[in-house]
């Protein structure tokens, strides 16, 4: 009897070790992978607004369509942080960043923000969705995979 049991322990074990192994290393490759093209996704986005000057609806479009073309499900803001000085109640300067209001652009050639020497462009990136690993790992696992979430600044100089 235990000779028996011992065969089916063993055959399950091999499964888990050669079919669930690699699809678990497949699946952490391609979110791996989607995670950072996403990351230079949103910087070459940065490095083109700053040296063009403005953000146009456009620019805000192709970026959308580029950060959810990975995989993963993206929901991206683009802020435009206004450098302002201010005095403090003691007689100090202090600099602070103010969120500018972004233009409601029907036409994608209009420009939502112009940008000027010392502005700042911020790019919070947040997965909406969960891809078909994180639902494996839930589902057999309970193991809740981390999401993709950050945030990326660039100063127009």
């Amino acid at each position: 009897m235990t000779n028996y049991l011992n065969t089916i322990f063993s055959l399950m074990l091999a499964f888990l070790i050669l079919v669930l192994g690699p699809i678990n290393l497949s699946f952490l490759n391609d979110r791996g992978a989607a995670q950072l093209s996403i990351m230079n996704e949103t910087s070459e986005f940065l490095d083109k607004v700053t040296d063009k000057g403005k953000i146009t609806q456009a620019d805000i479009d192709e970026l959308n369509m580029n950060l959810n073309s990975h995989g993963i499900t993206i929901d991206c803001e683009v802020t435009r942080l206004v450098r302002t000085s201010v005095v403090t109640p003691d007689g100090k300067m202090k600099t602070m960043y103010i969120s500018a209001d972004a233009n409601v652009a029907t036409d994608p050639s209009q420009v939502v923000h112009n940008l000027n020497k010392g502005d700042t462009v911020r790019v919070a990136v947040k997965e909406i969705s969960k891809d078909a690993a994180s639902k494996l790992y839930w589902g057999l696992l309970k193991i809740e995979l981390r999401q993709t979430d950050f945030t990326f600044a660039k100063v127009v100089s």
